[in-house]
């Protein structure tokens, strides 16, 4: 059983970029977690991923609730956009 929370900064055991833990699974991915992170060499474009969580560490000190609603308001427009270009849906 995995000890993550919601805003728990992960990383792959592997290495690979700093991830934020979302909090959500959803039973479609076998019980695999969601991770956002922005991909590099990229104009900050958010990521998104799902990941088993046997194969994540946690990397950083867990985000405040207040800190967590912050990066929420803030990316919450181009997280939006990403998952509408991704899933092929333009809102029309």
């Amino acid at each position: 059983m995995f000890e993550f929370k919601e805003g728990d900064v992960v990383q792959l055991k592997s290495g690979g970029p700093k991830m934020t833990y979302t909090g959500r699974e959803i039973a479609g991915h076998k019980g695999k977690v969601e991770c956002l992170w922005f991909a590099e060499g990229t104009d900050s474009k958010l990521e998104s991923g799902w990941f088993p969580p046997n194969l994540l560490i946690l990397v950083d000190e867990p985000r405040s609730s207040e800190q967590i609603q912050k990066l929420r308001e803030k990316y919450a427009e181009r997280f939006e956009k990403n998952v509408s270009e991704s899933t092929g849906e333009n809102g029309s």
